[in-house]
C-alpha cells in the first residue's frame, strides 16, 4: 500500500528527483525501487526504465542469435529469460499482484552481490558479441529455434505491457483514488486502525488554515502565530 500511495503521488510526470517522500516507501532502495522511481519520476520514468529493458533483453537475444554456435545462443538467451523473470518478479510483486519475494531489480536495486552477478552476466554477452558470428556453422542449428524464441518474446512483451498498464493505472486512471484510500492495520488489541497515505498530513502541516474572528473583529485563531501575538487578546487570555 505504501508503494501504491508513492506512484500515486509521482503522477504522470513525478515530483523531481529526491522529491516525493520516497522514506515512506518500505526497502525503497530495494524491492520497491520501481515504486520510488515512479514517485519521483512519475509514469514516464517507470515506461523509460521498462523501454530500456525491453532494448537489452532484445540485444541480448539478438546478439546470441547472430552468434550462430548453439552455446553462444543458448547463453544468451538464458540470460536474456533470466533477466527478464527478475524484472517481472519484482514489478508484479511490488504492485500487489504477486507475493513480493527479495528477488533484486538488475542495475537498480542497491545490492552489491546482484550487482558483481549481473555485470559478470552481461559481460558474458558483450564477448559474444566481440567475437562476432562464425559464418562456418551451419545457420540451421540456431534457425530451428526461431519459433520457440518469437513465442517467448511475445509472452515477455505481453506481460510488460501489463505491467505498464498497472502502473498507468495507479498513476494516472486512479491515482486520486489511491492517493486517499484508506489502510485497515491490526493493533495489538485486535481493534483494527484506519491510516492514510502519509503525505497528506505532511501537507496537512504545511497548510495555512487562515484566521477566525468574531463579530466584533477581535482575533480568535490563526495559523500565524505571530499575528496572534500581536493581538491584545492573546495577551488576555494568556494573563488569565
Amino acid at each position: 500500500v505504501e508503494g501504491l500511495w508513492g506512484l500515486a503521488t509521482g503522477g504522470l510526470k513525478g515530483q523531481g528527483l529526491s522529491r516525493g517522500e520516497c522514506t515512506f516507501i518500505p526497502a525503497y532502495k530495494t524491492d520497491m525501487i520501481l515504486e520510488s522511481i515512479g514517485t519521483q519520476l512519475g509514469f514516464w520514468g517507470i515506461l523509460l526504465v521498462m523501454l530500456l529493458y525491453c532494448m537489452l533483453l532484445r540485444r541480448s537475444v539478438v546478439v546470441g542469435y547472430k552468434s550462430y554456435h548453439p552455446f553462444s545462443f543458448y547463453l544468451c538467451t538464458g540470460i536474456s529469460i533470466v533477466t527478464g523473470i527478475q524484472i517481472l518478479i519484482i514489478a508484479l510483486g511490488s504492485l500487489g499482484i504477486i507475493p513480493l519475494t527479495g528477488v533484486a531489480v538488475p542495475f537498480l536495486s542497491y545490492g552489491k552481490v546482484s550487482m558483481i552477478l549481473n555485470l559478470f552476466a552481461f559481460g558474458l554477452i558483450l564477448s559474444v558479441s566481440h567475437y562476432g558470428c562464425n559464418s562456418n556453422l551451419d545457420h540451421s542449428m540456431v534457425n530451428k529455434y526461431n519459433g520457440p524464441t518469437a513465442l517467448i518474446t511475445g509472452v515477455f512483451t505481453l506481460l510488460i505491457l501489463f505491467v505498464c498498464g498497472t502502473f498507468f493505472k495507479y498513476q494516472v486512471l486512479d491515482r486520486k483514488d489511491t492517493l486517499m484510500r484508506h489502510l485497515f492495520v491490526k493493533t495489538s488489541s485486535q481493534e483494527p486502525e484506519i491510516r492514510y497515505n502519509p503525505r497528506i498530513q505532511l501537507l496537512t502541516k504545511k497548510m495555512r488554515m487562515g484566521d477566525i474572528y468574531d463579530r466584533s473583529g477581535v482575533l480568535l485563531a490563526t495559523s500565524d502565530k505571530r499575528k496572534l501575538k500581536n493581538h491584545k487578546a492573546y495577551t488576555i487570555c494568556k494573563l488569565k
